[in-house]
């Protein structure tokens, strides 16, 4: 009688332990990657902001201001990212120009945007080799 007992626990014992290696083993294949997707065109620059309340001193920058600002500085800008350079290089867009974002796979957290999708980009500015870059550590949807 016991030995029937103690099999019955073993048994339901591993039959737990292979439940929980086993999520813990499919839950971050199943966890989503997030990014960019070149699929659709590009919004007009003169549309951008069309259908979008948009304040006036938010205390956003504007791309034209980035070149002039120190390496180092904290800037947040509004617009579009409208393509991919390299893996995680992107051309970012709005309505006063273009600059060259670093967006990192881990800052995506899982997002997805489209080069149609208006996003806030918040980051570093950086100065190399003669071009000003954004190292981007926070992205979203507006």
């Amino acid at each position: 009688m016991q030995k029937q007992y103690f099999s019955q626990i073993r048994r339901q014992f591993f039959n737990v332990t292979g439940m929980l290696l086993t999520s813990f083993i499919a839950i971050p294949a199943l966890a989503a990657q997030g990014g960019f997707s070149a699929e659709k065109e590009p919004v007009v620059t003169e549309r951008m902001y069309a259908g979008h309340k948009v304040q006036q001193e938010n205390g956003q920058s504007r791309i034209q201001a980035v070149p002039s600002m120190r390496e180092g500085a904290w800037v947040t800008l509004e617009g579009n990212v409208i393509s991919q350079q390299q893996e995680e290089w992107y051309t970012f867009r709005d309505p006063t120009g273009t600059i060259k974002v670093r967006i990192q796979q881990k800052v995506w957290n899982g997002q997805h945007f489209d080069a149609q999708d208006l996003v806030r980009v918040s980051g570093q500015v950086s100065h190399e080799n003669g071009s000003t870059i954004l190292d981007v550590a926070v992205i979203s949807k507006t």
